[in-house]
C-alpha cells in the first residue's frame, strides 16, 4: 500500500466520475494537495470550491489543461510545482471514446499519457519517491 499523507498529487480528468472520486480518496489519506488537469473549467471551480469546503481551502487547485498539448501540461505542472512547492504523484485519468473523432481519442489517451509522464520526469526528484509498504 502507498502512503499518500503530505504528497502532492496531479489528476487528470478529475472533475467528475472517477478521477474525482481518485481525488477525494487521496485527500481522505491526508495528501497535501491536489491539481486538477481538466478540460471542464465550469465544472472545475465548483468541484474546487466543493472540495475545498469539504477537506479544508488550498487543497485543491483547478488548471484548464488539455493533455494533448505539451506546452498546457508543462505549464500547468509548473504553476503546480510553485503552488505546492513539490510534485510526488501524478494520475494519468482523463480519457475519451471518441469513434468518429478516433484521432482526439488516441491523442488524449495516448499522447496525453505520455506527455504527462515525460514532463513529470523532468521535474521528478529522487527524494520524493515513495516508499512501499
Amino acid at each position: 500500500m502507498f502512503f499518500v499523507g503530505g504528497k502532492v498529487a496531479i489528476v487528470t480528468g478529475g472533475v467528475q466520475g472517477i478521477g474525482l472520486a481518485i481525488v477525494k480518496e487521496l485527500l481522505q489519506n491526508d495528501a497535501k494537495g491536489i491539481a486538477i488537469f481538466d478540460i471542464k473549467a465550469d465544472l472545475g471551480e465548483r468541484v474546487v470550491e466543493e472540495i475545498n469546503d469539504k477537506f479544508g481551502p488550498g487543497k485543491v487547485i483547478f488548471l484548464n489543461v488539455d493533455v494533448r498539448h505539451r506546452n498546457e501540461v508543462e505549464c500547468a505542472m509548473e504553476k503546480t510545482v510553485a503552488h505546492f512547492k513539490h510534485l510526488d504523484i501524478v494520475v494519468n485519468n482523463a480519457g475519451i471514446f471518441n469513434d468518429i473523432e478516433w484521432e482526439k481519442s488516441i491523442k488524449v489517451n495516448l499522447v496525453g499519457y505520455f506527455i504527462n509522464a515525460y514532463d513529470f520526469s523532468s521535474i521528478f526528484r529522487p527524494e520524493h519517491v515513495m516508499e512501499l509498504y
